[in-house]
């Protein structure tokens, strides 16, 4: 069972953005699509007629389907859902990453629900929810707009916060709280004009994580040279890597206990009782995933990971502190390696 979950293909990751009417979602949307990534990008979208792509960039339109420059590629939403995230993926060029709007009275959490269904799981597989909170609106919604914007809080992995630029320093700090009395460890990000790096809205993948060297903590902020991020607004990565082997306990432990100012985490590790393979750590907000990867090879094993978040809120000194001690041994491997670790990850 397990060696047939290895020779199957990673699942394509899917980001659902939610977030009520106005709220934002389609500035962000473009945002991520003008800058681009170095991943060939599907979107799905209720009408691909708001989103304002330059007309340099479309190289080709088929019915509900624009080719982007780039590699890019936007659907309208079909009525099923599933439906139009299979035929996406069937194309000659099939997305590398997906990403679905979902409307603005809409619940992401249903989406994400739609997309984790048995019949979908070698196809997709959920990357994180992120949700465009309108902060000047946030303030004086009315009760009915309270109730949506409150249930789709608590659907999200990010928390992006639109407008802030239209707002005082106090008025920014007080919608914060609000949004944490509703999501209490909400990871929320200040983006004025959608203005934030596409890697905190869709992740990096393992096979671009950077090799920091041996036992190493960067730290990179506005202005920093070379700069992993577009650091358009302030932002900083953290990175660390070791030779030595890392207790998947204890580094669920760390990750439990991030500041909430962490968005993403994200690279490849070798873990102790399973040196042959990668895994790759994926966390997204609150979510966090560990799966098994390609066998190490030739390669040296070698953990690798980064962390994406405000400037300032990692200790440097504490972080690599904490990781040094996930290089302890672990025990509890009974029973196999990764059914091991899906229990410490995922129950």
């Amino acid at each position: 069972m397990l060696e047939e979950e290895r020779s199957a293909p990673r699942p394509t990751p899917i980001t659902v953005i939610g977030g009520f009417l106005g709220a934002g979602k389609t500035t962000l949307l473009n945002a991520v699509i003008r800058r681009g990534t170095t991943r060939r990008l599907g979107v799905l979208v209720n009408d691909f007629g708001a989103i304002n792509i330059d007309a340099d960039l479309v190289v080709g339109v088929e019915e509900d389907v624009v080719n982007l420059g780039g590699g890019c590629i936007c659907c309208t939403i079909r009525e099923d859902l599933v439906r139009s995230i299979l035929e996406i993926m069937r194309r000659p060029d099939p997305p590398e990453h997906l990403v679905i709007e979902a409307s603005g009275v809409s619940d992401p959490a249903a989406v994400a629900r739609a997309v984790a269904v048995p019949y979908l799981r070698s196809v997709v597989a959920l990357d994180g929810v992120v949700v465009v909170i309108d902060a000047e609106a946030y303030l004086t919604a009315n009760l009915r707009e309270r109730i949506v914007t409150g249930g789709q809080l608590k659907a999200a992995d990010i928390v992006v916060l639109s407008k802030t630029d239209l707002l005082d320093a106090a008025d920014v700090e007080a919608v914060k709280a609000k949004i944490r009395r509703v999501v209490t460890r909400a990871r929320i990000v200040e983006a004025p004009r959608g203005d934030i790096p596409a890697e905190v809205v869709l992740g990096v993948h393992s096979d671009v994580v950077p090799d920091a060297g041996p036992m190493s903590v960067k730290v990179h902020r506005v202005g920093d040279e070379p700069a992993e991020i577009d650091h358009t607004k302030s932002f900083g990565t953290w990175s660390y890597s070791t030779d030595v082997p890392l207790s998947a306990r204890r580094l669920r432990r760390i990750i439990d206990r991030l500041p909430s100012a962490v968005y993403r985490v994200k690279g490849i590790v070798q873990l102790v009782g399973e040196r042959s393979r990668q895994a790759v750590l994926q966390v997204v907000g609150r979510r966090a995933h560990l799966e098994v990867g390609a066998p190490w090879g030739d390669a040296p094993a070698r953990s690798r990971l980064v962390f994406i978040g405000a400037p300032g809120c990692i200790d440097p000194v504490a972080l690599e502190a904490l990781l040094r001690d996930c290089e302890a041994p672990d025990g509890g491997l009974q029973g196999g390696v990764w059914q091991w670790v899906r229990s410490v990850f995922d129950g």
